[in-house]
């Protein structure tokens, strides 16, 4: 029988003298009767080769490395805690060692290791990845010993539907919230996390609370979250979208109205003040409403009474009020479009939430939290999002701020036709923004570039007009604190924009701002 091109292994094995002309015969022979037979597997089971004799004319035919895990070291802690044990589960890897560039990883069959896992592993440790083979009893056993789990919580993981990929943060208690209509508050980072802290601080209070922030920031969402660990949770929240109303109607809305008091008044009505008696009153976008309605307001907040419109009798009512505004009202009274007496009762607690590029640390856990909703809103069954996605949504400034994240998951999720978010799936105005960091140093907030300090131009390069708004490219093994401190300084402490203009990824970044204590 002729040796074709497709039986390296046994051609391999043969060159090697492992064995002869017939073995090799005999194991084609009973391939073509069990097609769904591997040859290595033929020839182990005649006896003609062992396994590790079949594995090294594997790795030699792949143009890797066989190693035998009982002759080498076991991978340290912190090389084992680079990878989740569910994904080495998943995928029977076993992280082994590192060094400055590289990352390798045992398999006992590389070539079924996804080239895309590959990848997003690059990027996620910040490596070039080098995979080594190995037995397939050696590296189970392996995995088991250096995550300390049992055999079958490695059968539970690998043969689990999700791949429990390091890409996206679960969301734990100390990140997010929920409140009742399942929107979650994430507060990962320090400044959210702040903020939240000082929030709870009052939500027990019954002191008026304004919200600040521009649009899409969560003002609505937060004001839930006050109302729903208040005292007052238990009583009704009513909201009121002073931008959605002209001020006719706006009026009667809050106040209410009497049979008549209007055309078309054919009955009484309660106005959104009585609704909300003994509760919370949420007034969105109260830099909208006109001056007779501030008025108005006004004497509710003071003494808590009120009339309907065409009535005389006076109503008392008992309401926290919680309001909101992407305006600035302090320049909304000095231009006299906001009466300055309504700014102080509405001002007693105030809280500025800070737009989404403030924050970018929070992305990751909101695009987790998004896809969630989305798989439940949409029946669909996402579970992956490429490293490289959320790197673009990092990226992006956001103007519309959550809001437009939120928009932006959702077209993500009901885009994909497989269980993975992709780069192709992201919405073009986004994925363009690749390309553009990628060869330049424009700053995306201030739409100009970003200067370059002299102490990080790599040796050599003179200082020149066009050079200022050119990416830096140093080892991130030259990087000095100083240089790394020059450059957040300038990119405003944006992670991503300074590990653009260093030439280096975010992570390295991370690592190099943790290892000099900044």
């Amino acid at each position: 029988m002729r040796l074709v091109k497709k039986d390296l292994i046994g051609k391999i094995l043969l060159a090697t003298k492992i064995i002869t002309k017939e073995q090799l015969r005999e194991a084609l022979h009973i391939q073509e009767r069990e097609p769904q037979k591997l040859l290595g597997e033929i020839l182990m089971d005649a006896g003609y080769a062992t396994q590790e004799d079949v594995l090294m004319a594997y790795a030699l035919q792949h143009g890797i490395h066989f190693v035998n895990l009982d002759d080498v070291e076991s991978p340290t802690k912190e090389v084992v805690d680079r990878i989740p044990v569910k994904y080495a589960c998943k995928y029977t890897i076993l992280p082994l060692k590192e060094d400055e560039t590289t990352f390798t990883i045992a398999s006992h069959m590389p070539k079924y290791v996804n080239k895309i896992i590959v990848e997003d592993l690059q990027l996620i440790l910040d490596k070039t990845i080098e995979l080594v083979i190995c037995s397939k009893e050696q590296i189970i056993a392996k995995i088991c010993e250096s995550y300390g789990i049992t055999p079958d919580d490695f059968q539970r993981f690998n043969t689990s539907a999700e791949a429990a990929l390091p890409t996206l943060p679960e969301l734990t208690d100390d990140a997010a919230d929920g409140v009742t209509d399942g929107s979650t508050v994430i507060k990962n980072s320090q400044k959210m996390s702040g903020m939240y802290e000082n929030i709870m601080r009052v939500a027990k209070s019954n002191a008026a609370l304004l919200l600040l922030g521009e649009t899409g920031t969560g003002k609505e969402l937060c004001a839930k979250m006050i109302y729903l660990n208040s005292l007052r949770k238990d009583k009704p929240f009513i909201k009121v979208s002073c931008a959605a109303l002209p001020e006719t109607l706006l009026e009667s809305e809050m106040f209410g109205y009497e049979k008549g008091a209007f055309t078309g008044a054919f009955a009484r009505k309660q106005g959104r003040f009585e609704l909300a008696n003994g509760g919370t009153l949420f007034l969105d976008e109260i830099g909208e409403i006109s001056i007779p309605v501030q008025i108005k307001l006004l004497r509710v907040l003071q003494d808590g009474e009120f009339e309907r419109l065409g009535g005389v009798h006076t109503i008392k009512t008992d309401v926290r009020i919680i309001a909101a505004t992407n305006r600035n009202l302090e320049k909304e009274v000095e231009d006299g479009r906001f009466r300055k007496d309504l700014f102080y009762r509405l001002n007693v607690v105030s809280f500025t939430l800070p737009p989404l590029r403030d924050h970018k640390e929070d992305i990751p856990y909101m695009v987790e939290h998004f896809v969630q909703k989305f798989n439940k809103k949409n029946n669909r069954n996402v579970k992956y999002v490429s490293p490289k996605v959320t790197d673009i949504l990092l990226e992006y400034d956001w103007p519309g701020n959550i809001r437009e994240l939120e928009n932006c998951v959702e077209r993500m999720v009901v885009t994909t036709t497989t269980d993975k978010i992709l780069v192709e799936h992201i919405p073009f105005h986004l994925k363009s923004l690749e390309m553009q960091f990628t060869y330049s140093g424009i700053s995306p907030t201030a739409g100009a570039p970003v200067e370059m300090s002299a102490s990080i131009r790599p040796p050599g390069q003179p200082q020149s007009a066009s050079s200022s708004a050119t990416s830096v490219v140093l080892s991130p093994r030259h990087l000095t604190r100083e240089q790394i401190v020059d450059v957040l300084n300038r990119a405003h402490w944006n992670k991503v924009q300074a590990a653009k203009l260093l030439g280096v990824h975010r992570n390295t970044l991370q690592r190099k701002i943790k290892e000099f204590g900044l």
